[in-house]
């Protein structure tokens, strides 16, 4: 996936080979946020550092949040790319957009 994309933001319910890769990612970085986590709180086995590396290594992003934040951001620059303002109708990055904002002020 990601020699081909690019990148390693897999969509939640791609498929790859027959594979639910977007599925199994997900529960990586559920995984990963485990590593936060008390014992009597942890639903998943965390991963271990070198899990962690390798995920790393191939350019996945193991916070989610961080990950989303990039994504969006990824989209703004685009839509002021093509429009030449940030003035965002769509209701997603918009709704995202005047959070950022709000967060600012």
């Amino acid at each position: 996936f990601v020699a081909r994309e690019g990148h390693a933001r897999v969509p939640r319910h791609h498929v790859e080979d027959g594979k639910k890769l977007g599925i199994w990612l997900n529960s990586q970085r559920e995984r990963f946020a485990a590593r936060d986590m008390s014992e009597a709180e942890r639903t998943r086995s965390p991963l271990n550092d070198e899990e962690v590396r390798r995920l790393e290594e191939v350019g996945v992003n193991c916070v989610v949040d961080d990950a989303r934040w990039e994504r969006m951001y990824e989209l703004l620059g685009a839509f002021v790319a093509r429009e030449g303002h940030a003035d965002v109708p769509d209701e997603k990055l918009g709704a995202w957009l005047r959070k950022q904002r709000e967060r600012y002020l």
